[in-house]
């Protein structure tokens, strides 16, 4: 195909934008649901975990409980569960971040839930800080999404935009040759 004429130049335009088109959807990843059931004993000053690779806007439900005593519920990305590593390490109860609104401490139970607000690495995390004989938890762990990601918005506008091309492509070449 010449790209030489400007009329002749639409056709390359129209195939670099199918082109773009095709990147872009190739190289969108949807966020997988996740679901688990949960049973585990944790000694004292150890923890469990539960990694996440979660998407802006699911929506995850803890909802995990403690049978031997209080533990700690956290819910950490991935730069607060290093911190939290650290901690353990050092056996230390603070010196991390943690999202709030998905963890308790010193409680026997957790039931929450809420949005994911950014694309990372999750973890939920139980601490057995506070009790020197094992303890077992139980429950299950969601994360779902609801409707039409972000991405897929991006995709159907590219598409979109490749139709109306497209479309004008074809009127103009129609009118250039007198159809």
């Amino acid at each position: 195909m010449e790209c030489g004429r400007p009329l002749s130049r639409i056709p390359c335009l129209v195939l670099l934008q199918l082109l773009i088109l095709g990147s872009a959807a190739a190289g969108v990843s949807t966020a997988d649901d996740y679901d688990e059931d949960v049973s585990e004993s944790i000694q004292f000053n150890y923890a469990w975990w539960g990694q996440l690779n979660l998407s802006q806007g699911q929506n995850v439900h803890v909802s995990l409980s403690a049978l031997g005593g209080l533990v700690d519920f956290y819910f950490l990305d991935a730069s607060g569960f290093t911190e939290f590593e650290y901690a353990l390490g050092h056996q230390l109860r603070s010196g991390f971040h943690y999202y709030t609104e998905l963890s308790e401490k010193d409680a026997p139970s957790i039931d929450k839930a809420a949005s994911i607000q950014k694309d990372d690495t999750y973890y939920v995390v139980v601490a057995n800080f506070q009790n020197v004989n094992t303890v077992s938890i139980t429950g299950r762990i969601t994360a779902t999404s609801d409707g039409i990601s972000d991405s897929y918005l991006v995709i159907l506008i590219e598409i979109l935009f490749a139709v109306i091309v497209v479309a004008v492509v074809t009127l103009l070449w129609k009118k250039r040759k007198g159809v």
